[in-house]
């Protein structure tokens, strides 16, 4: 039998974790001088809060190596074996973490770990097909090479309601917050395969909403509508989506306060392509 692990950032709800039995690991934030695990879903809108009054923005820490060995010892003890799927690598060493435990767990060769390329949803999505694969059979193997081509197909768009986070992590410069927050510039960032880039850039937040939902495909299997952290156009997003020709149902969808730190309250749109 195979049994998933995987990081608090993928967001997997938790009715799912348990049905499944899904391991979850944590990740670290930290808030000044507050530090906590991220979990299932809560609400986080005191972390951002206190970010928006000290202006100390929080930090992050990566799953702990003593956690992942523990996890990959628990199921192997019970002879099964372990996939494990982390956050994108390009944005945390978890997945190097994850590969030093495999290397002194009890079973090495029987623990394959796969970086998903992404965050929350499309994580997910990830995750949801290789469960859809173990239960049709398919051996740890097989899984493996079918995942690089849904990881191609697994996509997350979004606006963030202020540049203060990114310009803080470094991901955006300093004179590019500045003329963004001046001329209400509005970015739609992209990440997708591991990598992070700029979709268009908008004039306003209303225009960049409209943008988004633009960007969604005509053939997709799966839609999440998102939000992280305490958003104000989050209803006006999903109007903006039931409008669409060709968009059928929609699931609605939560990033928790690991990416949040490093992106800010924010809306978005998740999609698996067909």
């Amino acid at each position: 039998m195979i049994q998933l692990v995987c990081d608090s950032s993928i967001g997997i709800p938790e009715a799912y974790a348990k049905e499944h039995n899904i391991s979850i690991v944590p990740l670290r934030v930290l808030v000044g001088d507050k530090e906590f695990e991220e979990d299932y879903e809560k609400d986080y809108s005191a972390m951002f809060e206190e970010v928006e009054q000290t202006k100390q923005y929080p930090k992050t820490s990566q799953v702990s190596y003593e956690l992942y060995k523990q996890a990959f010892d628990t199921i192997l003890s019970n002879n099964h074996e372990v996939i494990c799927v982390t956050i994108a690598s390009s944005l945390s060493g978890t997945n190097s973490v994850a590969h030093l435990a495999k290397n002194d767990c009890l079973n090495p060769e029987l623990v394959t770990i796969i970086d998903s390329g992404n965050v929350a949803q499309p994580s997910f999505m990830l995750v949801a097909y290789i469960i859809e694969q173990i239960h049709l059979g398919k051996t740890r193997e097989e899984i493996a090479t079918l995942c690089p081509e849904v990881i191609a197909k697994c996509h997350v768009v979004f606006v963030p309601e202020t540049l203060g986070y990114l310009k803080h992590g470094g991901r955006i410069g300093k004179i590019s917050a500045l003329l963004g927050s001046i001329l209400q510039i509005k970015p739609i960032l992209r990440f997708t395969n591991n990598c992070l880039s700029i979709a268009k850039k908008s004039l306003g937040m209303m225009r960049a909403l409209a943008d988004m939902v633009a960007l969604i495909p005509q053939k997709i299997k799966k839609l999440f509508v998102l939000k992280c952290g305490p958003v104000k156009n989050y209803d006006i997003l999903k109007q903006l989506v039931e409008k669409k020709e060709n968009i059928g149902a929609y699931s609605e969808g939560y990033i928790g306060p690991v990416i949040g730190a490093h992106v800010g309250p924010a809306v978005g749109l998740a999609w698996m392509e067909e």
